[in-house]
């Protein structure tokens, strides 16, 4: 009895693993196939409705010049952040390495958490704008 209860479960598993594949074959093959899109592309605008693919002004801030400098401004507002929450942790106890630990990754992590929404959900990191736009080295 418990065999058979086991080749049941791996008969349905191997249905679900072959109509898991064939979806993401079908995501990737059809047009519409958003959730594919996302994960090669890594914008969310399109998936979530916001965007319906047309083309940015030409004189708009490409994708890679707009996450430079938005990751840029917000690792001084990371670090500046991050020092004064240590400051507020640690109290007298402090010392400069570990402040400058906190200041760093505080940088580190705010800026990469920035760019990665803005990579995520601004118009200009869109596909079709990062194909016509941004400069291909």
């Amino acid at each position: 009895m418990l065999t058979a209860i086991l080749k049941l479960d791996l008969f349905y598993w191997d249905i679900f693993l072959i109509t898991l594949s064939q979806y993401v074959e079908a995501l990737t093959v059809n047009q519409w196939g958003y959730l594919c899109q996302v994960t090669n592309t890594m914008s969310l605008r399109r998936f979530l409705g916001y965007s319906d693919g047309e083309l940015m002004r030409s004189d708009a801030k490409p994708c890679s010049r707009l996450m430079r400098h938005t990751a840029g401004i917000y690792s001084v507002g990371g670090a500046l952040g991050f020092w004064i929450l240590c400051r507020l942790h640690y109290g007298p106890r402090i010392t400069n390495p570990r402040s400058l630990r906190w200041a760093a990754c505080g940088a580190v992590t705010v800026s990469s958490s920035t760019a990665l929404l803005v990579r995520l959900f601004s118009p200009e990191c869109e596909p079709q704008n990062i194909a016509a736009y941004d400069n291909k080295k």
